[in-house]
């Protein structure tokens, strides 16, 4: 309920108020995205983007949206341009993308810092980024993992979120 009312005063997303009242950690908010929307996460730190790919995506719509393009790539036996997005649910941001690319679009999810890193390293975009704090030890000391329901099934998710590599996106 807390988040729900500092989204309500400050806007954004329910992920990013949760983050800024210190509930969860970043990493713990894309375990959750990633089972629950079946996306993969990447490191855009740690990879190196085509310039062919750049192209494909105008730098107006990366800035307006958060989206960086990473590859072009099969997906469901279609060509498709993988983006990592600070919101890969935003209907909007994919249909704009789609056309300007003139393809499918594969939303991936990203810590923001690499969205940050990634619109200042490969389109220039200056945009300010403030660390999130970690999350304030609840009850009994800070679990190392979270436990999410999915179809009435209790799933264990662990702090950890490994990114994988841009090859395994095929």
């Amino acid at each position: 309920s807390r988040a729900l009312r500092y989204q309500e005063n400050w806007g954004g997303r329910l992920g990013e108020a949760l983050i800024s009242l210190r509930v969860i950690s970043e990493d713990k908010l894309l375990a959750a995205l990633k089972y629950h929307l079946n996306l993969p996460v990447i490191n855009l730190e740690s990879i190196s983007v085509p310039p062919e790919v750049l192209r494909l995506v105008p730098k107006e719509t990366v800035k307006k949206f958060k989206a960086v393009p990473v590859k072009v790539g099969d997906f469901g036996g279609k060509r498709s341009l993988f983006v990592a997005m600070a919101n890969p649910l935003d209907l909007t941001a994919i249909e704009e993308i789609q056309f300007a690319a003139g393809m499918r679009v594969q939303p991936v999810l990203s810590r923001e810092k690499g969205l940050i890193y990634g619109m200042r390293q490969l389109y220039g975009i200056e945009v300010e980024y403030y660390a999130p704090k970690q999350p304030e030890p609840m009850g009994g000391g800070h679990d190392a993992g979270m436990t999410i329901i999915r179809g009435g099934e209790e799933v264990k998710i662990s702090e950890e979120v490994k990114p994988i590599p841009v090859p395994e996106f095929t």
